[in-house]
């Protein structure tokens, strides 16, 4: 049994599971494949057996290979087998924009986003209904996620016992961790985010409240740390200076501009939106674009049957015709005969002249930043930004990258304000990967992006947020 599902933001996949002695085999398993190995499991649960006494334990499998403790279960109990999952990119393939232009048919963005990832691994244990507390087998992280799954709930041919229920769930992009009093940061654990019937400790509200359930709440001391993603409105912009220059030289006005918001395919980021600009942009200066006719001919003068959605290439050397448009209909009409005649009637068009493929409306939200920037060069997101340690002085940082030739990382006390020079906005400029934030008050607010060498410099489209509330007299 198999299901598909995308790696994006947090997800729950739960399976109650009651395994008898012998058995073997894997259960709860994510894959990066069809194939349903151990070789391509992400993330599940490795079930063996103990050799004599057929006495079965649990342990978690990472990324094809065993990487935690076994646990051994008892027969006679019922257990669930928790697995969650945190990607921090929201968007794991960019939305494809298609039109045919003079080059035929191209497409901007469809395109995988790379990521990484953390991953906790629970077992909880229920005798008689009595529900035990979750046993955690692994809280690391994860390399490389792919950007979709495929969930198998047992994958062997030597499984006995039953398989009560198995449950998915989409949780959001936030992540809590916390670090014990006197602890380090490397030693910090995941704090599971939900219901209490799920086996979480906490939950997040939409305006920003972390709550703790009865009998949960952290020691005094204790440092917590809460990853999420906010929300913000998409943009894009397209310009082609060589179509302005042109129209310029034949004494035509060289500019002309529409706005308005693409509603098919949807637009999920501001580099989809600025695909859909570029698309749309490439369909106006493409003379080829605004063709549209209908043809008439029988099967005795096509080499194939013709299909709405169809490529053809008209060529007529007297009209210097040469172009490739899309079929939008086909009609056929049959009268007996011998041999048989099937005439064709066709009406084609390209995206401008009938525009199918990318749906418009002119209205703009009122939240829309105008005007966008046009085709900016965007270096790649922080995501895997870590804190490493915290003193009343100083944040210290890793970005995990390494900085452009000749940039660097840029720290600033608000966002959407990184450019060249000095003000009071800027906290620091660093060459290297690690790196300390002087701090200023208990709740301080740091945003960073990554630039490169260039005048003026091109940022990283979005900052990794700081948000700090500790007293300037402790140190982690």
């Amino acid at each position: 049994m198999g299901r598909w599902i995308r790696s994006t933001g947090l997800s729950r996949w739960r399976l109650g599971v009651n395994l008898s002695p012998g058995s073997a085999g894997i259960v709860a398993g994510l894959y990066s494949s069809l194939l349903a190995t151990a070789g391509n499991c992400t993330a599940g649960f490795q079930v063996t057996s103990a050799a004599g006494t057929g006495v079965v334990n649990v342990a978690p499998l990472v990324e094809g290979s065993v990487a935690g403790p076994a646990l051994v279960l008892n027969s006679a109990n019922q257990y669930i087998l928790r697995i969650r999952v945190h990607c921090p990119e929201v968007e794991r393939n960019t939305q494809a924009y298609r039109v045919v232009g003079d080059a035929g048919l191209v497409e901007f963005g469809g395109n995988g986003v790379v990521a990484a990832g953390h991953v906790l691994m629970d077992v909880q244990e229920f005798t008689d209904g009595v529900e035990g507390m979750p046993v955690v087998l692994y809280d690391g992280a994860l390399s490389y996620l792919p950007g979709a799954f495929t969930v198998v709930a047992a994958s062997s041919l030597n499984l006995i016992g039953t398989m009560r229920s198995l449950f998915l769930k989409g949780l959001g992009t936030q992540w809590v961790s916390s670090i014990v009093p006197g602890g380090t940061l490397a030693s910090a654990q995941t704090l599971p985010v939900g219901t209490l019937a799920d086996g979480s400790v906490c939950h997040l509200t939409r305006t920003g409240f972390l709550t703790f359930y009865t009998g949960y709440a952290p020691a005094p001391g204790t440092i917590v740390a809460v990853q999420y993603r906010s929300v913000g409105r998409a943009v894009g912009r397209a310009v082609n200076a060589t179509s302005q220059a042109a129209l310029v030289a034949a004494g035509s006005p060289g500019t002309a501009v529409w706005t308005g918001s693409v509603t098919e395919p949807k637009g999920r980021s501001s580099a989809d939106c600025r695909n859909a600009a570029t698309a749309l942009v490439t369909a106006a200066t493409s003379v080829s674009a605004a063709w549209s006719g209908a043809y008439k001919t029988t099967n005795f003068g096509l080499g194939a049957d013709v299909w709405p959605g169809d490529a053809l290439l008209l060529e007529s050397a007297s009209l210097g015709l040469n172009v490739q448009v899309v079929v939008r209909s086909v009609v056929l009409e049959y009268g007996a005969s011998s041999p048989d005649v099937v005439r064709y009637a066709i009406v084609f068009s390209n995206d401008w002249a009938n525009d199918l493929s990318i749906r418009t409306s002119r209205t703009v939200p009122e939240d829309a930043w105008l005007p966008a920037a046009v085709s900016p060069t965007y270096l790649a997101n922080l995501d895997g930004l870590t804190v490493t340690a915290i003193t009343s002085a100083a944040v210290s940082v890793s970005t995990g990258v390494a900085a452009p030739s000749g940039g660097g990382f840029e720290v600033r006390r608000r966002d959407f304000a990184f450019q060249p020079g000095t003000d009071p906005d800027l906290v620091i400029r660093s060459v290297v990967p690690t790196f300390d934030i002087p701090r200023a008050t208990e709740s301080d607010r740091f945003y960073v992006r990554i630039y490169d060498a260039n005048t003026p410099p091109n940022y990283s489209e979005f900052s990794v947020g700081l948000f700090v509330n500790l007293p300037l007299s402790t140190t982690v």
